[in-house]
């Protein structure tokens, strides 16, 4: 499961055992099971904001172009990264597994 690709239009959701909280703009997660630590700067703190609310990695990937002067190519690549990075550390899931 954790080497298959994102579907794009998946929700995505953190994973039952997850801790995170906001500390000066970045967040700060926990794995409580995995006890895998993580930290997000500004951009990954405002994508882990947006899996909260069980967007899609099409629906982020849109307000990330939205919100920031960045080029989609490049957002697209470095989402997809981080959210396999999150996914392969047992912090996300998609909404219906």
């Amino acid at each position: 499961m954790v080497n298959e690709a994102i579907p794009q239009e998946a929700a995505l959701r953190i994973a039952d055992d997850v801790v995170s909280r906001i500390l000066e703009g970045e967040a700060v997660i926990l794995g409580l099971g995995s006890e895998t630590y993580f930290g997000l700067d500004l951009i990954g703190t405002r994508i882990w904001e947006l899996i909260e609310s069980r967007a899609s990695a099409k629906e982020i990937l849109a307000r990330l172009l939205e919100e920031y002067d960045v080029e989609p190519e490049q957002c697209a690549r470095d989402l997809l990264q981080l959210l396999h990075e999150l996914r392969s550390q047992g912090l996300i899931t998609l909404a219906d597994a």
